[in-house]
């Protein structure tokens, strides 16, 4: 699948869960890695997010993104280290979660979008996926993901 995806030019995004050793096959294809803190740290070595991040992407060639649960997520691009707030929302159920960002992260990456542009959309399907109890029955339609990026926040209407 990596070399399909590197031989179409196509973006690949590899969400290593659980963390376990990561072939250099594979990473050398330059995956966009969406670790959860704990897994950037065990697949790392390293304690602190953003240099595990750091240590990742030097690995990859490709950005990190380190998904922070209620905090957001940290996006390291090259030089560039970022944090992008979470959506506040009212969890009710966590399961799902990262299903949920990553699922819509690809998605939106497929449709043309820039890292920069898919990652408030994986948030807010993140956000969305954590307010209804069960992994399947959170995943949220487009509709409600773009309704909540439009509005910056969700109220709790959608």
């Amino acid at each position: 699948a990596a070399d399909a995806a590197a031989s179409a030019g196509m973006t690949m995004v590899l969400n290593p869960a659980p963390a376990r050793p990561l072939g250099d096959e594979v990473l050398r294809r330059g995956p966009v890695l969406t670790p959860n803190e704990g897994e950037a740290t065990a697949l790392s070595g390293e304690e602190d997010a953003e240099r595990a991040a750091r240590a990742l992407g030097e690995r990859t060639g490709a950005a990190v993104v380190v998904t922070l649960g209620a905090r957001g997520a940290l996006v390291v691009d090259g030089g560039r280290a970022t944090v992008l707030d979470a959506y506040r929302v009212d969890a009710v159920d966590t399961t799902g979660a990262g299903d949920a960002f990553n699922g819509v992260l690809g998605a939106r990456l497929a449709r043309g979008l820039s890292l920069d542009e898919a990652l408030p959309y994986a948030l807010a399907g993140a956000a969305l996926a954590v307010t209804v109890a069960g992994a399947r029955e959170g995943m949220a339609s487009s509709e409600r993901i773009d309704a909540v990026v439009a509005r910056g926040s969700w109220d709790g209407s959608d």
